[in-house]
C-alpha cells in the first residue's frame, strides 16, 4: 500500500523534473541589460554634389601608433617631415559629382595640415599643376582642378566647416549614397541585370531570375540608405574597422538583443558566431520572394517549400542562432550549433519537415537537374539525451554529368555526410560531421566553457558576433600541408573578431584586429618592400638600420 501511495508521487515529480516530453530542462541562461546602442554617423556634406570624402585625422599620431620608430624614417622617404604635419591637425580629400566625366577628372580639393608658402605645399602645387592653394584653419588648402575652383566659389566655407567637424574616427571614407543613387541607380541596376544573364544558363528554371532578383534587392537597400562610411580605429591593442549606414528615411531606436551567449557552449573551431533575430518573418519573406522564379518553375517544391515556411513561423518570431565550423580534417566538415526560440517543440517539427522537403522526389529532381545524385536517409529518436530524443540523418552525393566533374572533389567530401538533432527545451541543437552531446552537456550546466573573443572585445546587444581563430585555422593548413607556414602567428594575433549593430536610423559593423597581427602585416609589407627595392647586398643594404624591419617581422 505504501508503494501504491508513493507512485503518483514519484510520476509527479519526473514530470517536473523532465517536463512533458520526457526531456530534463536545461537551466536558464544568464542574459545581461545592454546598454542602449550608440552609433556615431559621420558629419555629412552641406551640398548634396559632393559625393563623398575622406579624412585622416592627426595624421602624425596615426603613422606613430602604426610605424612605431619607423616614421621618422618613412615620412623623410615621402619628403615630409615630423615637423610639417601639426599636431591634432587633419588630412582630407574631397569629390564631387563628376557629372558625366572620368572619376579622374571630377571636382576634388584637398586640405593637408602643412604651411602654405612651405617647400611641401610648392612641391604638391607642382605635382598639381592647374590647383590653386590657400591658407585655411586646417592648413593649405588645393583646389585641384578648374572645376573645382568653381565649386568652391559657394562651397568653400562649407568645406572648412565639414574638415572641422569632431570625428571619433582616425580615418573616414564616406559616400554620399542618396544623391550618387539617384543619378545611377538605374545604370547599377541594368549592369547587375547583365551579369545575372552573364555564362551559361542554368539548368533549374528560374535560377537567372532569382539572382538577377537578389541584385535588385541589394540596389533596393542600397536606395534605402542616405549613407555609408568605412572608419578605422587605430590603438596599441587593436585595428578596429567599421562600416557605418545610415538610413534616409526617420527610425525610431532599436532596442539592444538581451539574449544569452549562446556560442559558449559550442567547442573551439574555425568560426564561431551568433545571429540574433526580433523577425523571422522578414528573413522568410526575403527568401520567398527572391527565390519566387525557380520556386514557380517548380509547383510542388514552392508549395512544400511554403508548408516548411509556415511551420517555422509557428517556432516564434525571436530567434538566436549560434554555430562553430571547422573546415577540413577526417569528415571535411565539422559543424555545432544551438538555436533559441519561442517554441521548441515547433521548431524540432519544422526541422523534421525541412528534411522530410530535402528527401522529396522534387527536390532529388532539382540536384539531378544540377548533375548531381542526392541520397539521404533519416531516423527520429534512435537515442535519448537527457531524456530527449535524438534524430539522425545521414547525406551522399554522387556527380553524373559530366560538365560538373570539376566538383566532383568537393562532393566526395560531402558525401556520407551525417548529421544529428534533438530539442532540448526551447532550444535546438544539431551537429554536422559530429555528435550532440558535447554542447548538449555544455548547455545543461548553464555555464560554457568557451566564451568567445568577440563577446569580450564589443558591447552587448549586438545583432551578430563573430570569432576567427587564424591559429586553429592555421594549424589545419600546416597539417594539410605536411610542414609549417612561412610567417608564425605571433602571440595575441589568434582570433580576428566581428559584430554588427542595429541602432535603428544606423547600422554598425565592426571587425577587431588584434594590433600583433598589424605589426605583422606591416613587417612583411616593408620587408617585401625592401627586398624588391635593393639590388643586391653588394650596395651596402643593412637590414639592422633605421629602415629595417620591425622586430619579429621575418627576414627579408
Amino acid at each position: 500500500m505504501q508503494i501504491a501511495r508513493s507512485v503518483p508521487s514519484v510520476v509527479l515529480a519526473t514530470a517536473l523534473l523532465f517536463g512533458c516530453s520526457g526531456g530534463k530542462k536545461p537551466p536558464t541562461l544568464a542574459v545581461s541589460k545592454p546598454a542602449p546602442i550608440a552609433i556615431a554617423v559621420p558629419a555629412p556634406p552641406e551640398s548634396k554634389d559632393l559625393w563623398g570624402y575622406a579624412k585622416l585625422k592627426d595624421p602624425a599620431a596615426v603613422a606613430t601608433r602604426l610605424l612605431g620608430p619607423l616614421t621618422q624614417p618613412m615620412l623623410l622617404s615621402m619628403g615630409l617631415s615630423p615637423s610639417d604635419l601639426k599636431p591634432g591637425s587633419v588630412a582630407s580629400l574631397y569629390v564631387w559629382d563628376p557629372e558625366d566625366k572620368p572619376l579622374l577628372a571630377a571636382p576634388s580639393a584637398l586640405i593637408v595640415p602643412i604651411p602654405t608658402e612651405g617647400e611641401r605645399a610648392q612641391e604638391l602645387s607642382r605635382v598639381f599643376p592647374d590647383s590653386q592653394r590657400s591658407a585655411v584653419p586646417q592648413g593649405t588648402l588645393f583646389l585641384l582642378n578648374p572645376a573645382t575652383q568653381a565649386k568652391a566659389q559657394t562651397q568653400r566655407e562649407s568645406l572648412i566647416k565639414l574638415a572641422a567637424a569632431q570625428s571619433p574616427f582616425d580615418v573616414v571614407l564616406y559616400a554620399y549614397l542618396d544623391p550618387i543613387l539617384q543619378k545611377h541607380g538605374a545604370t547599377l541596376r541594368e549592369l547587375l541585370r547583365k551579369a545575372s544573364a552573364a555564362g551559361q544558363q542554368p539548368a533549374v528554371p528560374g535560377t537567372q531570375e532569382s539572382v538577377s532578383k537578389l541584385f535588385n534587392q541589394a540596389v533596393d537597400a542600397l536606395v534605402e540608405l542616405k549613407s555609408a562610411a568605412v572608419a578605422a580605429n587605430l590603438s596599441d591593442k587593436a585595428l578596429e574597422l567599421l562600416l557605418i549606414t545610415e538610413n534616409k528615411a526617420a527610425t525610431p531606436k532599436a532596442e539592444p538583443y538581451a539574449v544569452p551567449d549562446l556560442v559558449q557552449f559550442l567547442p573551439p573551431a574555425h568560426l564561431r558566431f551568433q545571429w540574433n533575430t526580433r523577425d523571422m518573418q522578414k528573413f522568410m519573406d526575403f527568401y520567398m520572394k527572391t527565390y519566387a522564379p525557380m520556386f514557380d518553375s517548380q509547383p510542388p517544391l514552392k508549395e512544400a517549400m511554403q508548408a516548411v515556411m509556415r511551420e517555422w513561423q509557428k517556432a516564434g518570431q525571436k530567434m538566436s542562432m549560434s554555430a562553430a565550423v571547422t573546415i577540413g580534417g577526417e569528415s571535411f566538415l565539422q559543424m555545432t550549433s544551438i538555436m533559441k526560440v519561442d517554441d521548441g517543440k515547433a521548431a524540432m517539427a519544422a526541422m523534421r519537415n525541412g528534411f522530410k522537403l530535402l528527401q522529396s522526389p522534387e527536390m532529388k529532381k532539382s540536384w539531378e537537374q544540377l548533375g548531381i545524385e542526392m541520397q539521404s536517409t533519416s531516423a527520429q529518436g534512435v537515442r535519448k539525451l537527457h531524456g530527449w530524443p535524438v534524430d539522425r540523418y545521414d547525406y551522399s552525393y554522387k556527380v553524373v554529368k559530366p560538365e560538373m566533374k570539376q566538383a566532383q572533389a568537393m562532393f566526395d567530401k560531402l558525401s556520407n555526410l551525417k548529421m544529428e538533432v534533438v530539442q532540448v527545451g526551447g532550444y535546438l541543437v544539431f551537429a554536422m560531421g559530429g555528435s550532440v552531446d558535447q554542447p548538449v552537456n555544455a548547455l545543461m550546466t548553464g555555464k560554457g566553457e568557451f566564451p568567445t573573443e568577440a563577446q569580450k572585445r564589443f558591447p552587448a546587444g549586438g545583432a551578430a558576433y563573430v570569432d576567427i581563430d587564424l591559429q586553429r585555422i592555421v594549424q589545419t593548413v600546416e597539417k594539410q600541408l605536411g610542414r609549417p607556414i612561412g610567417v608564425p602567428l605571433p602571440q595575441g594575433a589568434e582570433v580576428v573578431s566581428a559584430a554588427s549593430f542595429d541602432g535603428g536610423p544606423a547600422s554598425q559593423y565592426q571587425l577587431h584586429v588584434p594590433k600583433p597581427l598589424v605589426d605583422l602585416a606591416i613587417g612583411v609589407l616593408i620587408s617585401n618592400m625592401q627586398s624588391r627595392s635593393r639590388p643586391n647586398d653588394d650596395f651596402g643594404y643593412d637590414p639592422a638600420g633605421p629602415m629595417g624591419p620591425p622586430s619579429g617581422a621575418p627576414p627579408p
